[in-house]
């Protein structure tokens, strides 16, 4: 288990870096709410413009999250080693011309191409991959609670841009409300990064926030390392941290691609089944925030064992396929392990590796993690096509988390930076 070092308390002012998060915030609730959100509200209309299955058009996100992915290496560099404000910025123009160049378009391999091109090297400079990496940078003492903030802004997103959008298609059609958001999107990253975000802070600055461990710039931990791709091949802490975390994130989004139709199939109306889906968002919201907190204050590792034996309860009850009174305590109660895995994910990588290289090492996960996300949507179907409801799914996932569980329990982790006193002050 990892030590702690305690420090002094840090004198009363609005840190800068609390800026920097909500900047980066609003920037991903932007670019992630306008992407994988929204997406859903543009597969009727081009399904009926272009004569396309719904399948074929599904297909668009499918290209948009493996561009993201391939992405994803390349963006986490150019966001370690260039300034981060020119970086987002440029990645808001990247969405909003390759937003422009769909509406312009009749072609299908134009749309195709922009979707894995500018569209997703576009989100991951300036959506969550560069919300967590800059703010993993801003906090050390508090990162477990700045980032599972920072993790919230997907569903934000999703919340605030869905209501925009569905607007902006009823007044504009399809193609006017992409150029429009397209619009938003460049003016809104390119002027809160330009304007309010900073790569980096510095010593001094870390120092009188108490986010040092010693209080004193240049005291506290050693300088961060740096990490070459083949370096962080070779680190044991890579693969237990990409696995044991992306095990749980890919049976949630196999879990959270099926809810509705086990929901449906074992009974529940559909109202019904709407109400306990929203039930289970807020409670995964209220896992962002609660785990985030804790991390500041717990060894990771037996977080994530928390975290853990919630999706197990979970997805035990849900095996079980109780009355919908058990259904709605379960999901929200134990939702919270849902949203939990975001804010330990990034927290994990940034205590295991430092935030020098912060955008690398998560962008390299991510490339890792696709193969096994899709792979667990696939099965997920399969499975239930071959047997006829999920419960062989569930018990499968339920192996997965403690697989998860052992890899993360062989992490390594330098010591915790905490305040003696446990007061925070802002």
């Amino acid at each position: 288990m990892s030590s702690e070092i305690a420090i002094p308390g840090q004198p009363a002012g609005t840190y800068q870096g609390w800026w920097v998060l909500s900047a980066t915030f609003a920037c991903a609730m932007l670019v992630i709410g306008s992407t994988n959100y929204a997406f859903q509200l543009f597969v009727v209309p081009v399904q009926t413009e272009f004569g396309l299955s719904r399948a074929a058009v599904n297909q668009g996100m499918s290209l948009f999250l493996i561009g993201g992915a391939l992405w994803a290496p390349i963006a986490g560099r150019l966001l370690d080693r260039f300034p981060a404000p020119a970086v987002m910025a440029a990645g808001g123009a990247s969405i909003g011309l390759g937003m422009a160049a769909i509406a312009a378009s009749s072609s299908l391999a134009w749309i195709a191409g922009a979707l894995v091109g500018p569209m997703a090297l576009g989100a991951m400079c300036a959506g969550g991959l560069a919300n967590t990496t800059i703010v993993s940078r801003w906090f050390r003492r508090r990162r477990g609670r700045a980032l599972g903030i920072a993790t919230v802004s997907s569903g934000a997103g999703g919340f605030v841009m869905v209501q925009l959008i569905t607007a902006l298609i009823a007044r504009h059609g399809w193609r006017g409300a992409l150029v429009w958001t397209g619009a938003i999107i460049a003016l809104g990253v390119g002027a809160l990064a330009l304007f309010v975000v900073r790569s980096r802070p510095d010593d001094a600055a870390l120092a009188q926030a108490g986010e040092h461990a010693s209080g004193i710039p240049g005291e506290g931990r050693p300088a961060e390392q740096t990490w070459s791709f083949a370096e962080l091949v070779r680190r044991r802490n890579f693969w237990c941290i990409t696995f044991g975390t992306g095990l749980l994130m890919a049976s949630d989004g196999a879990l959270l691609a099926s809810k509705m139709p086990y929901l449906l199939g074992i009974g529940i109306e559909a109202q019904s089944a709407s109400f306990l889906i929203a039930c289970m968002t807020a409670s995964s919201v209220a896992g962002k925030l609660g785990i985030g907190l804790a991390a500041d204050r717990m060894d990771l590792r037996r977080l994530f064992t928390i975290v853990a034996v919630c999706h197990v309860i979970l997805l035990l009850v849900l095996i079980a396929e109780p009355g919908y009174g058990v259904l709605l305590v379960a999901v929200s109660l134990f939702g919270v392990g849902v949203g939990g895995v975001y804010p330990l994910l990034a927290t994990l990588t940034a205590e295991a590796f430092g935030s020098a290289s912060y955008g690398s090492v998560a962008g390299t996960m991510q490339l890792v993690l696709l193969p096994i996300s899709i792979g667990l949507v696939t099965f997920i179907g399969a499975s239930h096509d071959r047997t006829g409801d999920y419960t062989l799914a569930f018990e499968v996932f339920i192996g997965l988390v403690f697989l998860a569980g052992a890899l993360i329990a062989l992490v390594e982790l330098p010591p915790r930076v905490v305040d003696a006193r446990h007061e925070d002050h802002s």
